[in-house]
């Protein structure tokens, strides 16, 4: 479990008496979303005039006077009046009423038949760009879909019907992903013991745009100290990866994630850079030593192999006679209007020699055929800085080139 996640005001939602001004604030906006696409179909002075004047006169009692069960009332008598494609906002209110008065039961009932409504309403739909979701186009705008299962969510989960809940998260997500609706996923992952998917929930929320620059930090701290706590040195990496701007500290624990991982290399670079931000900063130096030693080692066995592979193309190079082959090769890449010689480039040149005569290190070499590793590419054949065509005698040092091999090793 995420216990200090859990612990956290920033992960907990369901204390309602301390947040319940903001709720109402965040339902409110939502169901604005809601009206203003409906309230085109209302005529001050036509048939729908008594349904919006009751759906207000609901709203202010549920959200001004605060009058949950008046509100219930008022709401009742919006659903018998006629509303647009017979979708009734009056479902919505009297959700609403239940969600704020803890009945859960009766708030998802209400939810459930706004969404039937939706789905299936009378006529076509007016609005100027309906939800659609698996297939069914509900006539709520996408903000007014997502709030209507956010609540549901919330509801599902006042009553331990986590799946539902779940669901009713994903519906949500998957038209409009708020950074709400992610922590609150990633809180229900969370109790399930689903730790990873919860971490990616919580990854999203940090990066949200919507999430403050408070609520960001204290998020990125409490998974941070959960994985540390549980030694999940992958999962930490990974997460500590995709923090953008991260901190002393946080490269500090990038870096002892990355030595936990016998990723050496990330573990040294992650410590220089947290000490560069915080030159003071407390690190694990024993981490750090052994992190170093094992890029020294590492240099030294690679230089050791470069030095012996060298060695062993001298010994076949001497060991060669007239009559056999030498190939030449390079990498080349274009630069500036140039063709330019590197270790890797665009293409690789190759060039196929013969053995005509040896001198000490000095080998008269015949010029034989020239490929190229691209079709499309080729360079003018320039052996050892010497000019050359195929047929053309050329003396050259190959023992002293490495871009020389003898060919039965090629």
């Amino acid at each position: 479990m995420l216990q200090i996640i859990i612990s956290s005001r920033v992960m907990e939602t369901r204390d309602h008496s301390k947040n319940r001004a903001n709720m109402k604030n965040c339902m409110s906006r939502g169901f604005l979303f809601i009206l203003l696409f409906f309230i085109s179909y209302v005529n001050s002075h036509g048939q729908y005039e008594l349904y919006d004047r009751s759906y207000d006169k609901g709203n202010k009692l549920l959200y001004e006077n605060y009058n949950y069960e008046e509100a219930i009332n008022i709401f009742n008598e919006t659903l018998k009046l006629q509303a647009p494609n017979g979708v009734n906002l009056g479902w919505l209110g009297m959700g609403n009423a239940y969600f704020l008065s803890k009945k859960y039961n009766e708030a998802i009932s209400c939810y459930n038949n706004l969404l039937e409504q939706a789905a299936n309403p009378i006529g076509q739909c007016q609005l100027g760009n309906p939800t659609n979701y698996n297939g069914v186009k509900y006539c709520l705008v996408r903000e007014g879909f997502a709030a209507v299962h956010n609540y549901l969510s919330q509801s599902y989960e006042n009553i331990g019907n986590i799946e539902m809940a779940l669901n009713s998260y994903n519906a949500a997500i998957s038209i409009n992903p708020s950074s709400e609706l992610f922590q609150r996923r990633g809180n229900i992952y969370n109790s399930q013991h689903k730790i990873h998917e919860a971490i990616s929930d919580y990854k999203q929320f940090i990066n949200h745009k919507e999430t403050s620059v408070k609520n960001k930090i204290e998020m990125t701290n409490n998974v941070i100290q959960y994985l540390e706590s549980i030694e999940d040195y992958s999962f930490l990496y990974d997460f500590l990866k995709d923090i953008r701007d991260k901190n002393a500290e946080q490269y500090n624990k990038f870096a002892f994630a990355s030595y936990k991982l016998e990723k050496y290399e990330d573990a040294d670079r992650y410590y220089n850079e947290a000490l560069r931000l915080q030159p003071s900063l407390a690190i694990d130096a024993a981490a750090r030593k052994a992190s170093q030693e094992f890029i020294a080692e590492k240099k030294r066995k690679e230089q050791q192999e470069r030095e012996e592979a060298e060695a062993r193309r001298i010994a076949k190079i001497k060991s060669a006679q007239v009559g056999d082959k030498l190939v030449y090769s390079e990498t080349w890449r274009w630069s500036e209007g140039f063709w330019i010689f590197e270790s890797s480039g665009a293409y690789t040149m190759k060039v196929t020699c013969f053995i005509e005569r040896i001198e000490g290190e000095r080998y008269q070499l015949r010029v034989g055929d020239i490929t190229s590793s691209s079709r499309d590419r080729s360079a003018e054949t320039i052996i050892n800085g010497v000019r050359a065509k195929k047929g053309d005698l050329i003396w050259a040092r190959p023992l002293n080139g490495n871009q020389w091999i003898y060919e039965e090793s090629f």
